[in-house]
């Protein structure tokens, strides 16, 4: 495993000043999910511990020379590293290989469900690696879901080093985490995208036409990415989708994109409704981009009027994510998440969803929820997790980055397809 940095990072992790890691959901892709959880983790470090952020991200999403600073920007981090497992010729991006960091860190490995069969053993890998390379002290874990693959990666990895605290976001999570570590470290902590899925509702109902636009509309999310869809997932949405429109045909659609990637390997609502040739069927439609909202998350008085509008006028809603159920859950309009494999069957489960969309359409108002109690004890989680940064004693000391001897396989515009 290699890590890179552009000039301004490779003097953050040098500096004296107790840094924290961050390696999570957030790969550098704008999902919506993930960014969420993302912000809020950072939120937390710059309210709470006082360490300094730096953002673990794959090299894949470093596009051009700009990326370094537009992520620190955007997401209020002192540094980014890019992490790949080749070592290439980085200097088309002005990116160099990490040499030295001071020693002592905090990795603060925050949520996501990637702990899985997908992308279990990779992940578990880089945490190893920014453990060991990177001279880490400690590390925590926080708002993990994970399968019976994941565990046994993490159990993997456990063995090696133990973190601090775990937290798992649903209770099938916390049920396999312990079964994998000591299980007092272990406790449930629901999601890290909480946090900031609570300033957004918080946003939007302070806005104009929030409290007296009429709910007329169907609020649609649909992801047929392959990566992590089963076959039948295609199919899913068809299905869903039809029973929407048999069920209200005269209702407006109000389309949410929840991820914006341009590398075009995931297929989010825009370009799912155009695979499956739904957009044919539809002469217009409304738009939420949700992933450039969770990017940008102080829009303007006219454009949160105008997305204030757009989603109170949405009555039910039918989507592919986790994390657009739990928001449109919050916002008090309920959801059915369509789910055609085990993954997504346990998110909904997590969520506590109905499972039938026919039932979910004769009776919608059932499947709401405010999370209420998991809300609560997510307070006592973060109360956890701050007692216990606060009593590590993480060493501060010059270390040299542990490197394989590699020769360069390749320019990274060779491999990423850069322009």
């Amino acid at each position: 495993m290699h890590f890179y940095g552009d000039a301004r990072t490779r003097r953050a992790i040098r500096a004296k000043e107790p840094m924290v890691l961050l390696y999570g959901g957030f790969e550098g892709f704008e999902n919506y999910g993930d960014v969420l959880q993302l912000t809020s983790t950072i939120s937390f470090h710059r309210k709470t511990t006082g360490l300094r952020p730096i953002l673990v991200v794959s090299l894949a999403s470093c596009l051009s020379a700009d990326v370094p600073e537009q992520l620190r920007a955007k997401y209020d981090v002192d540094g980014v590293i890019f992490e790949d497992g080749e070592l290439l010729d980085v200097s088309a991006l002005e990116l160099e290989p990490l040499t030295d960091v001071q020693a002592g860190a905090l990795l603060h490995v925050y949520g996501g469900g990637y702990f899985n069969r997908y992308w279990g053993a990779r992940r578990a890998f880089v945490c190893e690696q920014l453990i060991f390379r990177l001279h880490v002290a400690d590390y925590v874990m926080s708002g993990l879901q994970v399968d019976d693959v994941g565990a046994a990666q993490l159990e993997k990895l456990f063995s090696l080093k133990r973190p601090l605290v775990i937290g798992g976001r649903d209770a099938r999570s916390v049920e396999l985490l312990k079964s994998v570590s000591p299980p007092d470290a272990v406790e449930f902590s629901f999601d890290d995208a909480i946090e900031s899925i609570e300033v957004i509702q918080e946003q939007v109902a302070r806005a104009d036409g929030w409290a007296n636009t009429p709910r007329h509309a169907i609020g649609l999310h649909a992801n047929i990415t392959r990566e992590y869809m089963s076959p039948d997932q295609a199919g899913a949405v068809e299905t869903a989708f039809s029973a929407v429109i048999r069920r209200w045909p005269e209702r407006p659609l109000t389309m949410l994109q929840a991820y914006n990637d341009r590398r075009g390997l995931v297929q989010d609502t825009l370009e799912t409704i155009s695979t499956l040739d739904i957009l044919g069927r539809l002469t217009s439609f409304g738009v939420v981009d949700l992933a450039t909202l969770s990017a940008h998350p102080a829009p303007g008085p006219l454009e949160l009027t105008a997305l204030a509008r757009s989603l109170a006028a949405i009555d039910v809603v039918v989507a592919c994510s986790y994390h657009v159920s739990l928001t449109m859950n919050l916002l008090e309009r309920p959801t059915f998440l369509i789910a055609s494999n085990d993954y997504y069957a346990a998110k909904r489960a997590a969520l506590g969803l109905p499972v039938s969309i026919d039932q979910f359409l004769d009776d919608p108002l059932p499947s709401s929820t405010d999370y209420a109690d998991e809300r609560r004890r997510r307070r006592q989680w973060l109360d956890r997790l701050t007692q216990t940064i606060a009593g590590r004693h993480g060493r501060q000391k010059r270390a040299k980055i542990i490197r394989e001897r590699q020769e360069i396989v390749a320019g990274v515009a060779e491999k990423y397809f850069l322009s």
